[in-house]
């Protein structure tokens, strides 16, 4: 889903461990030469023209002909730049997060040589991009996404330092079901699959919850006196990690803003009481806009209606992912408000009954989309927590041997 409905990823500082820890998942290497440098810039021209930029990170200690179990990290939605950056007013902590950064530090540090890019219409890490009015047609659709991760898929593989028979694809959000679908579709080239925070319903289910549900969940925890009002006042108190969404109320018509402040539309509150119900007004006034709108959301950006058309057609994990018959590792924070615990494991059933004997579920208490803890009571994109770094790390050791 686009960016300002389904958010990202993290960062988390951590110390590279020993190169001898590389050699060993590495498998050993052949008699080398030299060293190497263990980050190498790549350029990836798409058949239409457009260019990916990414980087190949190597362990430390890389040599030349040396070859490393690899995986290829694929975003969730909107603008995601090879290290899947979330500013800090979207992330809702203090200098927001990099997930995609964090995860390749750490399994470069467990030996994997590991891949990120930045994706069509991202220019470079900040993320920067073009015009986002730009960002429209086919190319901006789900299989438009799926059809770039297969030209990144097929470049890494043919890497010098690319162990191809150890080759792993990671998505987060959206990318879960990219690479449920280039794993269905190309079994014999991926070793594994991990899946962050799952798409395991349809997306006008999801959406609904992400637009509606939890829109008035969240005026629910704002209300601080709990009279069932929502006030401006109350608004304005929220904390930081409520940011985004209330992005999304001002682009959904519910908040204007001026001089920094917050202020109920007329649309919303036509005395100018400067408080709404929550249960009738509140409520109602997102029911209505999804239920005209879909999927028509003009609120998520210019290409939300093609992009969410595709997605119908294009499926998402609990319908792809049964396909594959290789090893599954899915994780979902139980606190997700954007892809449910739930829903994960509806995903998680679907790959088990369809006879895979190597799948696992990993659910994380207190933990939100980006598999970090809760900040003031609310979700946040904030840095991956270390369990999940632990566990992810341990999965893909135990099949790249």
């Amino acid at each position: 889903m686009p960016y300002r409905v389904l958010t990202l990823a993290a960062l988390l500082t951590l110390n590279l461990l020993s190169s001898q820890t590389s050699a060993n998942v590495a498998g050993g290497s052949s008699p080398v030469s030299s060293l190497i440098s263990s980050v190498q810039p790549f350029s990836v021209n798409a058949p239409d023209g457009w260019v990916f930029q990414g980087e190949l990170t190597l362990p430390a200690g890389a040599h030349v002909g040396q070859k490393f179990p690899t995986i290829l990290l694929i975003h969730g939605a909107g603008i995601g730049d090879m290290n899947e950056t979330v500013p800090e007013e979207v992330a809702g902590v203090p200098d927001g997060s990099a997930n995609f950064l964090t995860i390749a530090r750490r399994l470069n540090a467990a030996g994997f040589a590991v891949a990120r890019f930045n994706k069509r219409g991202v220019t470079g890490v900040g993320p920067q991009t073009i015009d986002p009015e730009k960002m429209v047609g086919a190319a901006y659709t789900p299989t438009g996404i799926a059809q770039d991760a297969w030209t990144l898929l097929q470049y890494v593989r043919q890497q010098p330092n690319v162990d191809p028979e150890r080759f792993f694809l990671l998505g987060h959000s959206e990318g879960t079901g990219i690479v449920s679908k280039l794993a269905a579709e190309h079994p014999r080239l991926v070793r594994g699959v991990v899946t962050i925070s799952v798409i395991g319903d349809s997306p006008k289910s999801l959406l609904r919850l992400q637009l509606v549900d939890n829109q008035v969940g969240y005026a629910h925890l704002l209300d601080r006196d709990k009279d069932g009002d929502l006030s401006e006042a109350e608004v304005n108190d929220a904390p930081p990690a409520l940011n985004m969404w209330l992005g999304i109320w001002t682009a959904l018509g519910v908040l204007s803003s001026e001089n920094e402040r917050y202020h109920f539309t007329p649309a919303i509150d036509p005395q100018g009481q400067q408080r709404v119900k929550i249960s009738a007004g509140f409520t109602s006034f997102l029911a209505t806009y999804f239920d005209q709108s879909y999927p028509n959301l003009s609120v998520a950006g210019p290409n939300t209606g093609a992009y969410l058309q595709d997605l119908d057609r294009f499926g998402y994990v609990t319908t792809l992912l049964p396909r594959y018959p290789g090893a599954v590792l899915m994780m979902n924070g139980e606190n997700d408000d954007q892809t449910p615990a739930s829903s994960a494991v509806r995903a998680y059933q679907a790959v088990k009954d369809s006879g895979n004997p190597d799948v696992t579920l990993k659910l994380y208490p207190g933990m939100g989309h980006t598999l970090a803890p809760l900040r003031d009571g609310f979700t946040t994109a904030g840095p991956i927590n270390e369990a999940a770094l632990t566990d992810l790390t341990r999965w893909l050791k135990d099949r790249a041997n």
